[in-house]
């Protein structure tokens, strides 16, 4: 399967870090998705991670595709 590597920022208005996450990508799949896994799968790394109530009220399709490199 392929991945992807995100680049996430965790952090406050002090500061913070960049940790870059690997993540399976399946056909389809968009930013948001890839975060959810994340969340769901590597929360031993991930605990400041939170996503905005109005991002997860968006309509499939509409979040940008992740990018293979």
């Amino acid at each position: 399967m392929k991945e992807a590597t995100l680049r996430v920022f965790r952090g406050d208005s002090n500061g913070g870090q960049t940790i870059d996450y690997r993540v399976p990508v399946a056909p389809g799949m968009v930013v948001l998705d890839a975060l959810h896994h994340i969340q769901g799968h590597l929360t031993f790394r991930v605990t400041s991670l939170r996503t905005s109530p109005s991002v997860g009220t968006a309509k499939q399709g509409s979040a940008a595709p992740v990018q293979r490199k």
